[in-house]
């Protein structure tokens, strides 16, 4: 993709100084079974990385070549949110002398001449293998195949040669061809004419190396060749995709993405051009990541297609960089969402050997009494990205030796225990197994005494700030507590960790809000995260024990938040039960129960949002405890 370039003579000399570091390098042959890459050793690849604008424009106007690919492969840059670049793929522009839309290259190969190859291309190849990166040489034409037959024959004779010992270099045929005609069919075997040719002659020098054919209308009719296969191995489909042709009615399920499914049925795909940009002026470019990068993404991984992204640079559209070369990011720039998904799967379906690695270990595990014999357990979710499931483990011994409980992997991050003896202390721990079957260490451990009681208190006893299972808000209201004017949802303050202290222990210290002052009264709500799974919850008892001062006793009201919902909206808190008059001297119990529809209170994590509201204006609410009973 050229599109809407703006040149500029602009000498930016970027010194980074960061030389080339490697450890044995990992970018063994690639081959292709069905329509996915594979290694040696049979792991599936997909190879995500970066596309260069034309490599002697780079080279002459926009810092270097070398010096770029430092850029894009500092894994010390902290710019976005991820802590450094790790693409494994980056893809050369090469524009031919008698290329069309770019005739004005101040470097680029010429049949006859080695300065191109000695002096640029195989130094900046080289580089990248030390860097543990594939490259994609790309014969770079938006224009018909059959206009420019000699001069792409004297390419690819010329070049596949010279890289036929690289395992790490692919070959690009021709990067976008047009070729019109009566039929996606007609069309594609237009292309494919010149392409097997292309093929054929690099075939002659180069039997490894994986080779990369474009289709029709700049790569967006592939599904014929599904149909109207080459003759040959390791041909890997390009396809192009762009906003423009994502969101087309109806978006990321159209044309385009079933003209991909379709090859799929027969070629691996590589998206060798993506890209997006919220400021772009053809609409073909302008996307966000809501919707379009993050969508894109998921299309590619559920169907393990390689890509690489247009384009590193900050002239050349849609852009990744700032002209000082700072990374762009925000939801409408593709710089740092590109850089954040390098970094997301830098270690997913990567070459090498089998993995050996496990996931991390499960953190976060709590366990509470689910009933007669039974036993709760709940943790938080893994982000390891090759993850499978979990087992759970138990034993009637702290520390072990523990006895698997379920029969197949767990897929979510919580589980019931059942079968247990009541009055009987469970030991139990939980692992982490990925894709191939490595399982992590055990997680802590906890223990569960089940018994014929099916309820279980949660309160603030021991909790921190920093503890995500438990927190406290406090925030003025005016009228039922949020909507209107936003004026009513200001002042919103958390607990500190002094002020959760001041309330872990009943009937000891208490917990005073701020004073709203005059015609504002005050709403407290609290997060709960109980262990049962959500289904089970049959009944939530809310209670809040303390008052409010003030001239007179006061009006207290209970709330609960529907699970999901917008907690700065009126219609997304429910009361509970009836109202309750408070002295304004002594503390008082207020519980109130849910015992309809309890579940639809209960996040799928666990978490319970509920609420205390006084109506009397101008007043302070003391809080001795907080607690909620949840029956099974």
């Amino acid at each position: 993709m050229n599109r809407n370039r703006v040149w500029g003579m602009v000498f930016v000399l970027v010194s980074l100084h960061l030389g080339i570091a490697s450890v044995l390098a990992i970018t063994p042959w690639l081959h292709t079974e069905g329509n996915v890459l594979k290694d040696p050793a049979g792991n599936t690849v997909v190879l995500r990385g970066i596309d260069f604008v034309d490599i002697g424009a780079v080279e002459l106007w926009y810092g270097g070549l070398n010096n770029l690919i430092e850029r894009v492969t500092n894994q010390n840059d902290p710019q976005g949110n991820s802590p450094g670049w790790y693409p494994k793929v980056i893809r050369f522009a090469l524009y031919l002398p008698d290329a069309e839309d770019f005739t004005d290259s101040p470097f680029q190969w010429t049949p006859g001449d080695d300065t191109f190859y000695n002096t640029l291309l195989r130094p900046a190849v080289d580089l990248c293998k030390a860097k543990d990166v594939y490259v994609i040489i790309d014969c770079h034409y938006v224009a018909n195949t059959y206009d420019h037959v000699p001069m792409v024959n004297a390419f690819w004779t010329y070049m596949a040669p010279r890289f036929a010992n690289d395992s790490h270099v692919l070959f690009e045929l021709f990067q976008e061809p047009i070729n019109d005609g009566a039929t996606d069919n007609d069309r594609w075997l237009s292309v494919r004419t010149d392409m097997q040719n292309w093929y054929n002659i690099v075939r002659s020098y180069a039997p490894n190396n994986l080779i990369l054919v474009s289709g029709p209308s700049y790569s967006q009719i592939i599904g014929p060749a599904a149909d109207y296969p080459m003759t040959g191995n390791n041909i890997v489909m390009v396809s192009h995709i762009y906003p423009g042709h994502w969101k087309t009615s109806p978006a990321g399920n159209n044309w385009y993405t079933a003209s991909i499914d379709k090859c799929l049925t027969r070629y691996p795909v590589f998206m060798s051009e993506w890209g997006f940009g919220s400021s772009e002026r053809s609409r073909f470019l302008k996307g966000t990541i809501t919707d379009y990068g993050q969508p894109l993404q998921n299309f590619r991984e559920s169907r393990k297609i390689s890509s690489s992204a247009w384009v590193a640079s900050y002239d050349w559209r849609p852009t990744m960089f700032e002209t000082d070369w700072t990374l762009q990011v925000g939801e409408g720039f593709m710089g740092g969402f590109t850089k954040d998904m390098l970094y997301e799967y830098r270690n997913s379906d990567q070459p090498g050997t089998t993995d050996i690695t496990p996931p991390s270990a499960p953190t976060g595990l709590l366990g509470s009494p689910g009933g007669s014999q039974t036993a709760s357990l709940n943790w938080n979710d893994n982000t390891d990205l090759d993850l499978a499931g979990y087992n759970a483990y138990r034993s009637t011994t702290s520390g072990g030796p523990y006895t698997k409980v379920n029969t197949s992997l767990i897929n979510v991050s919580n589980y019931s225990v059942t079968g247990l003896t009541n009055g009987t202390t469970y030991y139990f721990v939980v692992t982490a197994v990925d894709t191939h079957s490595n399982e992590s260490a055990n997680s802590s451990e906890v223990s569960v005494t089940p018994s014929t009681s099916s309820t279980t208190i949660y309160n603030f006893n021991g909790v921190n700030q920093a503890n995500t299972s438990f927190n406290a808000y406090a925030c003025k209201a005016h009228v039922f507590p949020f909507g209107g004017n936003p004026a009513n949802r200001t002042m919103m303050v958390e607990a500190t960790d002094s002020d959760y202290g001041m309330i872990a222990v009943q009937d000891v210290l208490r917990w005073t809000t701020f004073n709203p002052y005059s015609t504002y009264e005050i709403f407290l709500w609290v997060e709960m995260k109980i262990n049962e799974i959500p289904s089970t919850v049959t009944k939530l008892d809310l209670t809040f024990n303390g008052h409010s001062n003030g001239k007179g006793a006061s009006i207290h009201k209970i709330y609960i938040m529907k699970a999901g919902a917008d907690w700065t909206q009126d219609a997304s808190w429910v009361q509970v039960g009836t109202d309750q008059s408070i002295s304004n001297t002594t503390d008082a119990t207020m519980t109130r129960s849910v015992t309809t529809s309890a579940p639809t209170y209960v996040d799928s994590s666990g978490k319970v949002i509920w609420g205390v509201y006084v109506t009397r204006s101008g007043v302070e609410m003391n809080i001795n405890y907080l607690e909620m009973g949840v029956t099974r």
